[in-house]
């Protein structure tokens, strides 16, 4: 996938950031584009994230770091940013060879297989809603400027195609049903999709742009006992109509978790059912692509058995 980074190096970037030399490193995990560190000190706990040049993202370490910047002195959950090789505010190091950023550590674990609860899914609202209210224009990957917060995508439509370029995103891209694997898995869904296809494509033309996260998956979720502690990587974050966020959290956190969290998102009865109604079309198209993730990454047959069923009651609520 990519050369992971040796521990020297991990520790010139420590030492040059933080002018401290005692850290005991471990591995903390490793994506589809990035590599983490977890640095323990005498009184600090930092992330180191790596990420080498992508061919379908920009590296987003600077943008990311601005984020957690805006947020963080606010009191919301992200982790406190502390540097990063990339501009806005690039510190640059020599010898080190790759992209780098360094955050605190968040308190508590990843939510894994445990239930969103209720108190978690107030305080998920109140973030997201925070961050889809960031200023931005455009559509598609986040990017950032002298002016701020921008993408190069003009549609919500090129947006959404940008953010998930590196999979089949039927239909808004030039892939087929017969060739997806729920043509394999799931035949009997494919009349039913092939009717709806028009209007998917027009849920995804719809709303206007906000900063989504876009990866809030379990292992992005931090908590402790009843309460959420964190929300960590940014680095899919994209400008695009809030109801994606809201059919992401559907697949891992299912539909009553979703309006819980828009009951804090948004006190406004309309505006929450407005996005659930959206969110409920684009979660077939979600669920579609998770399908073909679940089968690139070899997530094994639960996972292709979780995708079917959600897409089945997906399919079923339209």
């Amino acid at each position: 996938m990519y050369r992971i980074p040796t521990p020297e190096a991990v520790e010139h970037i420590l030492k040059a950031v933080t002018k401290s030399a005692r850290w005991e490193l471990s591995i903390l995990g490793q994506g589809a584009s990035s590599f983490a560190w977890l640095a323990k000190g005498t009184t600090d706990t930092l992330v180191v994230r790596a990420m080498p040049p992508h061919h379908s993202k920009p590296i987003t370490y600077g943008v990311e770091l601005s984020i957690l910047q805006a947020l963080n002195p606010r009191g919301l959950l992200v982790p406190a940013p502390i540097a990063t090789s990339e501009p806005p505010n690039a510190v640059e190091l020599e010898d080190v060879g790759f992209p780098w950023a360094v955050t605190r550590s968040v308190w508590g674990t990843p939510i894994g297989k445990h239930s969103l609860t209720v108190q978690a899914a107030e305080q998920l609202g109140k973030l997201l809603r925070a961050l889809h209210d960031l200023p931005c224009t455009g559509y598609g990957w986040l990017r950032i400027n002298e002016q701020g917060w921008y993408g190069e995508q003009s549609s919500a439509l090129a947006g959404a195609r940008e953010r998930w370029a590196e999979n089949a995103l039927w239909p808004l891209d030039s892939s087929t049903l017969e060739s997806h694997i729920v043509a394999q898995l799931a035949p009997d869904l494919l009349p039913a999709l092939r009717d709806a296809q028009q209007r998917l494509i027009e849920a995804a033309s719809e709303g206007i742009g906000a900063i989504c996260h876009t990866d809030l998956h379990r292992g992005h979720l931090y908590m402790r006992g009843e309460f959420l502690t964190g929300l960590i990587d940014f680095g899919d974050v994209a400008i695009l109509p809030p109801a994606w966020e809201f059919a992401i959290l559907a697949v891992f956190y299912g539909w009553s978790s979703v309006r819980e969290i828009l009951r804090a998102y948004s006190e406004d009865a309309a505006q929450r059912q407005t996005i659930l109604d959206q969110a409920q079309v684009l979660a077939v198209i979600v669920g579609l692509y998770k399908l073909n993730r679940a089968l690139q990454w070899n997530m094994g047959q639960a996972s292709l058995d979780d995708g079917i069923a959600f897409l089945r009651e997906a399919v079923a609520a339209l």
